[in-house]
């Protein structure tokens, strides 16, 4: 006879949630700052966000679980089952049905391709240091934290193996944009530097771990997954990164209490029109970005209010949930 499963705890549901985000106080948290304000004030601070989830947000959740629990069973049967398992629990998120059929029987195939290509490769190679960690530092000469979760802290077998950092990426569009991405952006540098300072050792370097299908192809003749050059960062380029988080930072904080006094966001923060239509689609809330939604009552079908992202207080974590890749 089997044993009835036990009810999950109080708060695992909310935190199996908040492992799906990327770090608190993360990289992406300040980057949605840098890019467009208004965006950042609606969601962080109104804590307004659309009912469905872009699906490849969704995919690149799944496929990042199934990963981590392959590293850490070496089983490819339960990493599979775990992609599935993650994108049923989503389905109320998927705009479309077509959307969540689609994604169910594609990112599984993704994930077998990646384990029969590199993650057989990797358990040899490897010893795991940590998966999906979060890694939480504070920022020089503040009080501010700064939080990253890698992908996975790995260490080449032998007694002075050197130690990496993965940073996975799906990708269904363009394989070079998204290594180029990886190897410029600061996400790898504040992995880089965070992991220095958590670890007690550098890091030698970064590997771009790329999952590629794009999204119009009808079979997996086209899927390809690759790794990309080496991302390594100087101590000046860590520094300048620092320096400057640290300076957002003390701005974020001063005009989050600004409009806590009775300040008017819609001139503490502003709109970058650039983000309107940029990637080729338009921003998630463009219809509703102009309103003044410090008064709206009921939102517009298609939105929401969540409960689980934090208006932050200067010193406060926050959710950030724009770390898995397009």
């Amino acid at each position: 006879m089997s044993k009835k499963k036990a009810p999950a705890k109080r708060g695992e549901k909310a935190h199996a949630e908040r492992q799906r985000s990327a770090s608190h106080a993360g990289f992406h948290f300040h980057n949605l700052y840098q890019c467009c304000q208004m965006k950042w004030f609606i969601r962080y601070l109104l804590r307004i966000e659309t009912k469905y989830t872009a699906t490849p947000l969704i995919n690149g959740a799944a496929f990042h679980e199934g990963k981590a629990l392959f590293y850490t069973t070496g089983s490819r049967s339960k990493a599979l089952r775990k992609v599935e398992t993650e994108i049923k629990s989503r389905r109320a998120e998927f705009e479309s049905d077509e959307e969540y059929y689609k994604t169910f029987e594609r990112c599984p195939v993704l994930l077998d391709y990646w384990i029969n290509k590199f993650g057989y490769i990797d358990l040899k190679r490897f010893d795991l240091v940590d998966v999906e960690k979060e890694l939480t530092v504070t920022i020089p000469g503040t009080s501010y934290v700064f939080t990253v979760r890698p992908d996975a802290i790995v260490k080449e077998k032998g007694k002075d193996g050197d130690w990496y950092g993965m940073e996975t990426k799906t990708s269904s569009f363009s394989i070079k944009t998204t290594e180029i991405g990886v190897h410029y952006g600061d996400q790898a540098t504040a992995y880089l530097w965070a992991a220095r300072e958590h670890y007690g050792r550098p890091l030698y370097a970064v590997i771009p771990d790329i999952a590629y299908w794009n999204k119009s192809s009808t079979g997996p003749h086209n899927i390809n997954c690759v790794r990309g050059d080496l991302v390594q960062r100087t101590e000046e380029r860590m520094r300048q990164f620092t320096a400057g988080i640290a300076t957002l930072q003390n701005i974020i904080s001063q005009k989050v209490e600004a409009y806590r006094q009775g300040a008017d966001p819609y001139s503490l923060f502003q709109r970058n029109t650039y983000y309107c239509d940029a990637y080729f689609k338009p921003c998630e809330f463009i219809e509703i970005c102009d309103n003044n939604l410090t008064q709206v009552k009921r939102l517009p079908p298609g939105f929401k209010r969540s409960r689980k992202l934090i208006s932050p207080r200067p010193f406060d974590y926050v959710e950030d949930k724009l770390a898995n890749s397009l």
